[in-house]
Parts: structure tokens; sequence; C-alpha cells
């Protein structure tokens, strides 16, 4: 085949892959909120442009993406559907205004039940970015940023979609010859204005903000190489999954130790193979098509296991941070002070004067924390400030342990030293009020 013409059919079938590529009809979300969620942390996927639920496949099969998440300990899944009007911008009140809704729904439910209170959003394509416009809603009140624990976005063009460009510039021309030909079958691709909201850096993408950065996000690519079979030489490495590049898709990638992060899932075609593919064979699983393609990308067996991992390094996190939680705020003694912090750093303050006689003045001990293990949590100094001419009492490296006492109300100390640092007691405001000896009162 001569270059320009396998340009041309090349062009013509990433356009078809792109506006032509649906699934078949899924299950609609449940309606209102979930009675009986229990205390299992929830999971939204939210489909793409121009698609349906049925992109994560069936909760029946072994293979797909809504089991795989499914499977997943004490985990609830459910898709978002937003089929009717999947061809709109995601600012359409039936696209990014009803998933916030739907995400604080979800949320409420779980801090009724005791769960956790946050829900992990999973966008394919715009549906990662129907997941940012959510984020920046308010729902009776309620800033639903504050109900999204993680966002995985799976091939999103965060920064738009060159493609979306190129077919924008011949979309008169292409709607007034199906219009001429009644080619009703492709009226789809004339409908919505979401192909102008995913064009390469359009207002639309450009004005809709970034997640809350508190935000764990995981960006996840495909890396599609186009090979030429008959030598095995490599004709292109497309740095995209024939849609959007990697550098757009893995753009707000956040927080690693939270599950957030980037991942790249590559793999190879021919140009046979893409010479071959048909305006009808454009569906997720046709052995044509590259498995990192695009609309590949919720059944890719990497793609699920990334997601499967992101989702349990999260789980973990929260657990920690629930254990976390009763040693979290500020702890006081004499003329000392301690903070603990919810992103486990915190400060240790003495001050019981300053004076020739006096070693505690104004020292402030900068901290980070591990654990709890086997209620105890350590922490440990990473850093020592303490006012000119005032020697300090400990130095970075030193450690101590934290164990709970009084039913919570009581921090006991105890250094790795051994040495005696005097009272070991911390008291929360309640042991202070009311008078606990252990506060030296």
């Amino acid at each position: 085949m001569k270059p320009a013409m396998w340009r041309a059919s090349t062009i013509l079938a990433a356009f078809a892959l792109f506006f032509a590529a649906l699934a078949f009809p899924g299950q609609a979300s449940p309606a209102g909120c979930v009675p009986d969620l229990s205390q299992r942390l929830p999971v939204i996927l939210v489909h793409g442009f121009s698609d349906r639920p049925a992109v994560w496949g069936s909760a029946n099969d072994p293979n797909s993406m809504l089991h795989t998440v499914g499977r997943i300990p004490n985990t609830y899944v459910e898709t978002f559907d937003y089929e009717s009007t999947n061809k709109r911008w995601i600012d359409d009140p039936a696209i990014g205004r009803s998933l916030a809704r739907r995400i604080a729904c979800v949320a409420a439910s779980s801090r009724q039940a005791n769960g956790p209170g946050k829900v992990i959003v999973i966008g394919h394509s715009m549906g990662g970015l129907a997941a940012k416009y959510a984020a920046t809603q308010t729902v009776e009140g309620h800033k639903v940023a504050g109900d999204i624990g993680l966002v995985a976005t799976i091939g999103t063009p965060n920064t738009g979609n060159g493609w979306a460009n190129g077919y924008a510039l011949v979309r008169s021309a292409i709607c007034s010859a199906i219009t001429m030909a009644k080619a009703v079958q492709l009226q789809f691709l004339c409908d919505g204005d979401a192909v102008e909201g995913l064009q390469s850096h359009s207002q639309q993408i450009d004005a809709l903000p970034p997640l809350p950065g508190n935000i764990p996000v995981i960006a996840i690519a495909g890396d599609v190489t186009v090979t030429y079979s008959f030598f095995q030489l490599t004709l292109k490495d497309t740095d995209s999954d024939l849609i959007v590049t990697k550098q757009s898709a893995l753009k707000g990638a956040a927080h690693p130790k939270l599950g957030g992060g980037e991942e790249v899932v590559a793999c190879e075609t021919s140009i046979q193979a893409l010479d071959h593919v048909k305006l009808g064979s454009a569906l997720p699983g046709n052995p044509v098509l590259p498995s990192c393609w695009h609309n590949g990308l919720p059944s890719n067996q990497e793609v699920k296991l990334a997601v499967t991992s992101t989702i349990e390094k999260y789980q973990r996190a929260l657990a920690a941070n629930q254990a976390l939680a009763p040693y979290i705020g500020t702890w006081t003694v004499h003329g000392g002070k301690l903070e603990i912090r919810p992103d486990r750093t915190g400060t240790h303050t003495l001050n019981l004067g300053c004076g020739a006689a006096v070693t505690n003045c104004n020292e402030i001990d900068q901290l980070t924390f591990t654990g709890p293990v086997n209620g105890t949590l350590t922490a440990k100094v990473t850093g020592v400030s303490v006012p000119t001419g005032q020697a300090a009492n400990y130095k970075v490296g030193d450690t101590f342990k934290l164990t709970l006492e009084r039913e919570g109300h009581i921090l006991r100390t105890a250094w790795s030293d051994n040495k005696d640092h005097g009272n070991p007691y911390w008291c929360d405001s309640h042991a202070s009020t009311n008078s606990f000896t252990e506060c030296g009162q």
C-alpha cells in the first residue's frame, strides 16, 4: 500500500475507533442511596464519550473490570450511566452534576453505616473529566470534593484530544454528507457538543479545575506501537492509545503513597491490522485491535491489575489513617505541647520558661509518625529549632513511642534512650479540664 493511501485509511480508521466504538447496553446504577452498603468502600465506574456502562463488562464475567473490582474484599461497586447524553459535554446536568449528586449520596450512605465516607471514582476517557467536574460541585451545601477518596483516570484526555480537533474541522462536511445520504445510523457523529470540549486545550478543557490536591489520582495511559510486520521493524511509537496521548492521559497523577501515580500500558499492532479495521468492528475485544488502544483499556488485563493495586493500596492507607485517628490532635503537659496531624507530621514544643537555669526554652522539634503497631505510635525527630544560645534537648533521629491510656485521654511517652525525660504523659483537653493526675496538676 502506498504511504499516502495508508495514512488516509489509518486516519479514517482512527476516527471510526473514536466516534463509533460503542459497547453493548448495560444496567443502570441503582436508584437512590445504598441501604446495604455497610462499611464497604464504594467504587463508582464512569464510562466515556459516546459509550455505555457495558464498557466495564458484566459482574458475572470474570474478565471484566466490573467483576474484578467487585472481587476486591470489602468493596461495593456500581456503574454511573449517562448513555442518553453521552455526546454532550460534562457540564450537562445529566453528566457532571448528576455524578456529583450520586457521589454525595453514596458517601452519605457510607457515613451513616460508619464506613469510610469516601467514594473511589474510576473514569474512562471523558468519564475522568466528569469526575473532575463533579468535584467542583456542591450538593445541599456540602462540597462533593470532600466525598471523593481517590480517582483513577483511564485514557482521560486531561489536556484534550488532537483527533477531536481534526474531526471538528471536517465535521460540517461529514454531517452535511450524512444528512444528504439520509444515513440515520451515522447521525450520532453530529450529535452533542462534547467534540468541541474534547479538543486539545479547548476553552472547556482549560477552564476545568484540577482535582483538589489532597485527592490521590492514578492516571493510566495506553501506548500503542505500530509495526510493519513483514520486516518486524518498529515503524512508530505513537505515544498514545491511538486517541489520547500519554502526556494528556498522565496529567494530574498525585499521591503515589496513597494509591495515586502513573501507569503506562504498552502494546503493539501492525499496519496491516489497522488497515483492516472496519467501522462495525471497532468494539472492545475485537482481535484486530491492540489491547491497549483507547476503548480497549477498560478490559485490558494490565489496567485491571493497576486499578486493583491502587484500590488495595488506598484501603491500606485508609485503615492506617483510621488507626491514627485517636492520636490526632493537641496534647499538653506543663509547658510542653505535642501536636499530631493527619498527614503523620507534628511538632513537639518544650517551654518551661527561659533563663540561665532553664534548658527547656521554646524548643520546637519537627516530628513524623509511623504506625500505630500493636497499639503503639512511633515518633521520630526530623528537625530541631531552638533560640540562639539555647542548647537543644533532642536531636534529629531521636525516637519515642506513644501509647494511649485512660480511655484515650492520656498518651504515655517512652523515649528510645530509656532516660528520664520528666513527666512521660501528655493530656488531651478532657484530661486537663478534669485534672487527671498524670497531667501534673
